[in-house]
């Protein structure tokens, strides 16, 4: 309790002090000031620096469903069953059951036989979307090493798939390399911060092939941060960004030479 209490003062003081020497948000504080009474401090800081996103979420043309946007690229979507064996767990669980057949749908429109997700967690999402892919396909999932986890990183990955493939490292310095132009479909569900983000999203635009999709998790007003780094990546490479109905994932088809730097 009083290791929880030190944290938490240690956490608004370090909060505190890029509120009264950051310009942008001491700007934001003081003409905002009833914004330290009613949101979280650390809200406060990413309304501040990525408030922007707030207007770009509101663009009714930003939503589609999932049907029409595969149509929208004359992506096959049959109304197969798709298995989803390990069910919604709980508030500790990131991702939905419709967001997982979201994936699962556009998975099998596009005969994807290379997944990477960004993010394993537990691995409720790569054992589901497994299941549903062909047997030759695999499914890449990085996520940080266990021994600095609170969680246990692919718990539900328990037998031996072929097809998932874990792999263990920090994103912002993992050696992507190999999967330069590899990957049919990136989803990136990691460490939600507007710089992260970025990198993990440039990252994506090298292991995608032309014609890919990047698909991003938290596109939301509750993560601005996430959001505007998504905002700020398609603005770059001029990618049409869509919102899935139902959902907090954005989505993105990467267009033929697309030049990467």
């Amino acid at each position: 309790m009083i290791k929880k209490i030190i944290k938490q003062f240690t956490d608004w003081i370090v909060i505190f002090k890029k509120i009264i020497f950051h310009s942008k948000i001491r700007k934001y504080v003081f003409s905002n000031p009833r914004s330290l009474l009613y949101t979280k401090y650390d809200s406060v800081i990413e309304n501040a620096l990525y408030g922007k996103a707030n207007e770009l979420l509101r663009n009714r043309e930003l939503e589609i469903t999932i049907e029409d946007y595969l149509s929208s690229y004359n992506i096959e979507n049959k109304k197969e069953e798709i298995n989803i064996p390990i069910k919604y767990q709980g508030p500790t669980d990131s991702i939905s059951v419709f967001e997982t057949q979201v994936l699962c749908k556009l998975t099998k429109g596009i005969k994807a036989k290379s997944i990477f997700e960004i993010g394993t967690f537990e691995g409720r999402n790569a054992v589901n979307i497994a299941n549903n892919i062909d047997k030759n396909a695999k499914f890449y999932t990085l996520d940080l090493p266990q021994k600095i986890c609170k969680f246990e990183v692919g718990k539900y990955i328990k037998e031996k798939n072929h097809k998932i493939v874990q792999l263990f490292g920090n994103s912002e310095k993992f050696d992507f390399s190999k999967f330069h132009n590899k990957i049919d479909i990136m989803f990136i569900d990691g460490y939600h911060h507007y710089k992260t983000v970025l990198l993990d999203s440039e990252n994506a635009m090298k292991c995608v092939k032309d014609n890919g999709f990047i698909v991003w998790h938290d596109l939301d007003f509750t993560q601005l941060g996430t959001s505007y780094a998504i905002f700020q990546i398609c603005k770059k490479y001029n990618l049409q960004l869509k919102k899935i109905s139902g959902t907090v994932m954005g989505i993105a088809r990467k267009k033929p030479g697309n030049i990467i730097k």
